[in-house]
């Protein structure tokens, strides 16, 4: 039976309150008042009937009416205040009738004001009740000097009716404000209670989250801790820039991992060359390569890893230094290395790579590209030569890949510059766009002619300051050699 009563309140209760609120809460109480209130204005109807107040019959019906629409009017709308004031109004319409047809300031329903009042503090807010107890106080003072100025109200019933009248007001008026007051202290200590079950079982969820977290925070330190390791042995693995910068009159690397380990990387080894290759005695060529492969993180390191070995069995051990051929062989590797266990589906890994070899003796350079440009200054102007339209690796394109070479003379003081695209590629700036390549060689350009030291220091700002607050696109690395 209780739970029949609690599921018909319940159904009042407009569905976009949480159920778990302060809200949820209030409407309930608005419900059940609303229902105990229309029990004690049928209550009065017979109360008033059998004293032959049919003025305040009449009021009592249309107001038990009334309370009921208004409990239809608070499911749709939900408006507390709107609701609680409606309901303070009936209340008021009440109490004056009442007093109206009771005699005025000698009236027993003059206590009735106070209702009102308490109805719009519970229901709506104190605003709202500050608001009815003025009107119940300034009607009272109303009521009061009418009196003095002889206007009197007579009551409605007769003599012998007076004394049962105010017994009804009095002890009807005390009834009521208990049981509002019974049933909103059980609502605000059954709120409390499932306040106090939910917040235990937020905390019971706090702590089990806390706990996960924990967990991943512990596995998260582990795997950082294990790709700083790998970081080192990147680095270890793939060289140290001084053995590059230190080969040539002077020269810098740039290279700035998007993660903690790189997908980009550089290569560089002197080697000694037989005559038959450029002619003359035998001579120390330098390679230097920048090579940008697929992915970066942890996937990119593992490629850098794979083309650092590959390039020194092609030409530390097989002493092959011509730059097409370089990238020729590599090709060929890399896709044999990735095929062995894809069941001859294919792969689109792979590297854009730049190979630069420079023999002083002759006053040569050689340059072979795949997909990967080499830029160099020489007497204040900017040259290009493009790479080739393939990359080292992937069979999405079919063979033969041709990477063609170019033959520089070298002039002294001109500075080469081998990359990647991470520079040009980084959003930023006012508009949060890339950097581009005509800004990047431009900028290259206008740096050229500092020491190699500075313009490893002003390409560092250049890029922070274009990268600003948003997050690095790509790995970047930059290679600059003077000869």
């Amino acid at each position: 039976m209780r739970n029949a009563i609690n599921d018909f309140i319940k159904w009042f209760i407009p569905e976009n309150i949480p159920r778990e609120s302060e809200e949820y809460r209030k409407a309930g109480l608005i419900i059940y008042s609303t229902f105990i209130t229309i029990f004690f204005c049928i209550f009065y109807i017979f109360v008033a009937f059998s004293i032959c107040l049919i003025h305040l019959v009449n009021i009592l019906i249309f107001n038990a009416a009334f309370f009921l629409v208004l409990l239809f009017a608070f499911k749709r709308t939900g408006r507390f205040v709107l609701v609680g004031n409606l309901f303070a109004a009936n209340m008021f319409i009440i109490s004056l009738v009442g007093i109206i047809d009771t005699g005025g300031i000698d009236s027993p329903s003059v206590a009735w004001l106070i209702l009102p009042t308490v109805a719009a503090f519970m229901y709506a807010n104190k605003n709202s009740a500050y608001v009815w107890a003025t009107i119940a106080i300034g009607l009272i003072i109303e009521f009061y000097l009418v009196g003095l100025y002889g206007i009197t109200f007579s009551a409605k019933y007769s003599k012998d009716a007076h004394y049962t009248y105010g017994f009804f007001a009095f002890t009807g008026l005390f009834s009521y404000l208990l049981v509002i007051f019974v049933v909103y202290e059980q609502a605000k200590e059954r709120f409390a209670h499932q306040l106090k079950e939910a917040n235990l079982k937020i905390s019971e969820k706090n702590e089990e989250i806390q706990t996960q977290s924990n967990h991943l925070s512990d596995a998260l330190q582990e795997i950082t801790h294990s790709i700083e390791y790998a970081k080192r042995i990147q680095k270890a693995v793939l060289g140290n820039p001084q053995e590059l910068t230190t080969s040539f009159r002077q020269g810098f690397v740039f290279l700035e991992p998007r993660d903690i380990v790189s997908g980009d990387f550089f290569w560089y080894s002197s080697v000694a060359q037989t005559p038959e290759k450029f002619g003359g005695d035998q001579e120390q060529v330098k390679v230097v390569i920048a090579a940008d492969c697929t992915g970066h993180g942890i996937p990119g390191a593992f490629m850098t890893i794979m083309g650092n070995a590959l390039l020194d069995e092609i030409v530390n051990e097989r002493r092959i230094t011509a730059p097409d051929k370089i990238l020729e062989e590599l090709d060929q590797k890399v896709i044999a290395t990735l095929q062995k266990h894809d069941g001859g589906e294919g792969t689109n890994d792979g590297m854009d790579m730049g190979v630069l070899v420079i023999n002083e003796f002759q006053g040569k350079a050689y340059f072979a590209g795949a997909k990967s440009p080499l830029w160099y200054i020489c007497e204040g102007e900017v040259h290009e030569i493009k790479g080739s339209k393939y990359p080292v690796g992937s069979t999405q394109y079919p063979p033969p890949k041709v990477y063609d070479s170019h033959t520089i003379d070298l002039k002294v003081g001109t500075m080469f510059y081998l990359f990647s695209d991470g520079f040009q590629d980084q959003f930023g700036g006012d508009n949060d766009k890339k950097y581009l390549k005509s800004r990047f060689r431009r900028y290259l350009l206008s740096i050229s002619h500092f020491p190699c030291s500075k313009q490893k220091d002003l390409l560092t700002k250049e890029f922070e300051n274009w990268k600003g607050f948003n997050s690095q696109t790509d790995d970047v690395l930059v290679i600059g050699v003077q000869v």
